[in-house]
């Protein structure tokens, strides 16, 4: 399934550039995993969305600690 920038920019909230950017990048995440259904893709695109900041953070904050983690 082609995401486009469009529908990654309705689904996660970013920019138009954003998602210009990212839509190779998710399409190929979408072959490469299986993820091939309406439902499946939506719920990547959502998650992706969530993790990322509406896809403005690419790295992990590792901004806690131990405690943190382990009341988690």
């Amino acid at each position: 399934m082609i995401l486009t920038a469009s529908t990654i920019q309705q689904a996660v909230g970013c920019s138009a550039a954003v998602a210009a950017q990212w839509a190779q990048p998710l399409t190929d995440a979408c072959t490469a995993f299986g993820i091939s259904t309406p439902k499946r893709v939506a719920a990547f695109r959502a998650q992706v969305g969530h993790e990322s900041a509406s896809l403005t953070r690419t790295v992990e904050n590792l901004n806690y600690g131990a405690q943190g983690m382990a009341d988690t």
